[in-house]
């Protein structure tokens, strides 16, 4: 395993192309705010979005600016300011930056090398910042279109109006592709185009749980045992022999990314990962990376981390042990929503996945993840799982077959048993030994009475239906039934008399 420097500026550095894509980036931001609606109409007509700026701070500025194209408003410094929040501080220094100052004409004398670089590099990117720097495309890659290119260049050499170039490269573009950018991303079934299938990046007991361009959720109360099936799930890219719990990994590259512990953890964390792989010292396998962001302030700064990591480092499967601290606030719809798009289309963009773990809601046998960002992660999810402990065995059980469980590709009734071994030092595989019990049966509404009626409350019916929803997180009709079932077993009773409910 690769030691990994988190202290990463925010320029990548892998060569030719990450630079020219990180130069870029600038100067159509740039030429954006000095140029506003016309110019952003047509990076929008193209494709152009916030994930394809391969710095956080350049991305979130561009979110700003086609917030304020859509609405209809002037777009200029100003403006943005007043978009983003004043506590970012780090983003409107970011803004302010000089590179941002008078910056097409710049931007116009750097297309030449640009063009020329990205033809003698013989590479055929994904969809990137650079098709709007120039309008290019990936046909411009191609060595066989050299000679336009040259001729291109040599136009701009001898003065040519840039629009003009742009023109003409819009022109060989469109008589080279068969459809539209603006329409690549729209998929419209037909008997011909199945796509293929998206390969499969995690299993568990041979059930495909996670694939290339999507997610996965683990939920789960603190100290159950979430980053022991993270650490399971690197394992199996080092040793397909080791005791995984019965997860697999279809890959090569592993990236895994803690935001809750110490460093000291965080290490004792990677060394169980490599004892349950069979490595020992001074072996280091290359394929799986760990690192700690728990020092690194602030959840965007840690977004920004990441996906530089991501942009270096080639990986396959990114896992994310406390999904929670990339945003500020769990809570925030806005934000949530805004974190489950970002994170879905750099999977896409990638050609990645995602493993996710979330604390669960703090209420008493709320199995939902936490806040509104659970809710979005669990909506988008390709497969989510919970984890609980059983309090007189301390069995650890993971699963799919919950309220909020799913697995969109494959068998969607899942279940893992592990429990700590004192001679192993950490946890091993283990057969069920508790009689699995259904979710909502009487002992979870004893439980949940106890919480909806503390210390013999007394509640009117519409009161006890309205703690019932908060404390479970269901919506009124489930609350209904939760009271009616409670009643059927002789847990709450309602007083004929005055009728309020409360415990018997």
């Amino acid at each position: 395993m690769k030691p990994v420097d988190t202290n990463i500026s925010t320029s990548p550095s892998n060569g030719i192309h990450s630079r020219t894509v990180q130069n870029i980036s600038s100067k159509i931001l740039a030429f954006l705010i000095q140029n506003g609606s016309d110019p952003m109409q047509k990076v929008l007509s193209i494709g152009l979005r916030s994930v394809h700026f391969p710095v956080l701070f350049d991305s979130i500025i561009y979110s700003q600016i086609e917030l304020l194209y859509n609405a209809n408003t002037s777009i200029d410094l100003t403006a943005i300011y007043e978009k983003i929040k004043p506590d970012n501080e780090k983003i409107r220094d970011h803004l302010k930056d000089v590179k941002y100052k008078n910056a097409y004409d710049e931007a116009v004398k750097k297309l030449k090398n640009m063009i020329i670089d990205y033809a003698a590099l013989d590479i055929e990117p994904s969809f990137s910042i650079t098709r709007a720097s120039a309008f290019l495309i990936d046909e411009f890659t191609k060595k066989q279109d050299y000679n336009f290119l040259t001729r291109v260049t040599s136009d701009l050499d001898n003065g040519a109006d840039p629009w003009d170039v742009r023109d003409q490269l819009k022109t060989y573009i469109s008589s080279t592709t068969p459809r539209a950018l603006s329409d690549s991303k729209i998929f419209i079934p037909t008997w011909e185009n199945q796509p293929a299938d998206r390969e499969p990046l995690i299993n568990l007991n041979g059930y495909q749980i996670l694939s290339v361009g999507n997610i996965s959720l683990l939920t789960s109360l603190p100290g159950i045992g979430k980053s022991s099936i993270c650490e399971a799930i690197a394992s199996s890219a080092i040793n397909d022999n080791a005791d995984t719990f019965g997860f697999e990994v279809e890959c090569s590259s592993v990236l895994y990314v803690d935001t809750e512990r110490s460093d000291a953890m965080h290490w004792r964390s990677w060394r169980r990962m490599m004892k349950r792989a069979g490595v020992v010292h001074p072996d280091l396998p290359e394929n799986v990376t760990f690192v700690n962001l728990v020092s690194v302030p602030g959840s965007l700064d840690k977004r920004n981390t990441m996906q530089q990591l991501i942009h270096s480092g080639g990986y396959d499967l990114i896992i994310i042990d406390g999904a929670g601290d990339f945003v500020t606030d769990v809570n925030s719809s806005e934000e949530s929503a805004e974190f489950s798009n970002w994170i879905r289309a750099l999977a896409n963009e990638r050609n990645i996945g995602f493993f996710l773990t979330i604390h669960t809601n703090p209420q008493i046998n709320n199995l939902k993840g936490r806040g509104h960002l659970g809710s979005e992660l669990q909506r988008r999810a390709e497969s989510v799982f919970t984890l609980h402990r059983d309090t007189d065995t301390g069995q650890r059980t993971l699963t799919s077959d919950f309220s909020y469980g799913k697995n969109r590709e494959d068998d969607d009734r899942l279940d893992i048993y592990f429990e700590w071994d004192d001679s192993a030092g950490m946890f091993v595989s283990c057969s069920n030994k508790i009689p699995k019990r259904r979710p909502g049966g009487r002992e979870d509404l004893e439980k949940l009475a106890g919480e909806v009626f503390p210390d013999n409350a007394k509640l009117t019916y519409g009161e006890a239906i309205e703690k019932i929803m908060t404390c479970s997180d269901v919506k009124e009709s489930m609350a209904k039934r939760k009271l009616k079932k409670m009643i059927k077993l002789e847990l709450v009773c309602k007083d004929e008399y005055s009728g309020v409910y409360s415990l018997i």
